[in-house]
């Protein structure tokens, strides 16, 4: 497992996917959030019997 965070960019859009970005958040005093060095996108997988969610940032191939 490697350290890093999840910014929530659903506030008035909601056409975006979550991301994973690596290591600790850096902020600017201008600019707020520095963009990171590596981000992946967010896949959510959900259980069709139970309902059981399970979130990705390398998504696996195949089927659960």
């Amino acid at each position: 497992m490697e350290p890093g965070f999840v910014v929530d960019f659903s506030h008035g859009n909601r056409r975006r996917v979550p991301e994973w970005f690596e290591g600790e958040p850096r902020y600017s005093f201008l600019f707020g959030l520095k963009p990171p060095d590596r981000r992946i996108k967010i896949a959510t997988y959900r259980c069709t019997r139970c309902g059981y969610l399970m979130e990705f940032a390398n998504p696996p191939t195949g089927s659960f």
